[in-house]
């Protein structure tokens, strides 16, 4: 496995347990609100909003320790050549991402549309941010490793 596949294995791992973690906890609020009261999208703002700034910093200390911990079991950097190759695949991961992102971002309108509540766009758009990561990850693990 080359090192940016376990890369993003790590940070797939992290996104997913990082979702985990707060996710449930909207739930819970959820469940004592009606679907019509107005403090469900502060609710759900201040979850996307805590989920965000979670995950950019969580993902930056598990990165540093990811780094520290690799060199020191396998005796070797991060590559610091970026070819090509490097940029075509990420392209590739970002493109899934983004299109994995607009149709779950078209879903959620597209549940509005059909008079859903405004709790149901903000599960899909959710459940899309979750995916969405797992695609990037995926999305590099396997590009990196078809083409090793």
């Amino acid at each position: 496995m080359t090192y940016y596949s376990k890369k993003a294995l790590v940070s797939l791992i992290t996104n997913i347990i990082i979702f985990i973690s707060f996710y449930p906890n909207v739930l819970k609020q959820m469940t004592v609100l009606t679907a019509s009261s107005p403090e469900v999208p502060k609710i759900w703002a201040e979850f996307f909003a805590i989920l965000l700034v979670a995950s950019i910093v969580i993902k930056l200390i598990v990165m540093i320790l990811f780094k520290i911990i690799h060199s020191i079991f396998s005796k070797e950097k991060e590559p610091q050549i970026v070819d090509d190759r490097d940029q075509l695949i990420e392209l590739k991961a970002v493109r899934n991402l983004c299109f994995t992102f607009a149709t779950g971002f078209f879903l959620s309108l597209i549940a509005l549309i059909f008079d859903q509540p405004i709790e149901t766009m903000f599960k899909i758009l959710a459940y899309t941010f979750l995916a969405s990561g797992i695609i990037l990850e995926g999305s590099y693990i396997f590009y990196y490793e078809r083409e090793a």
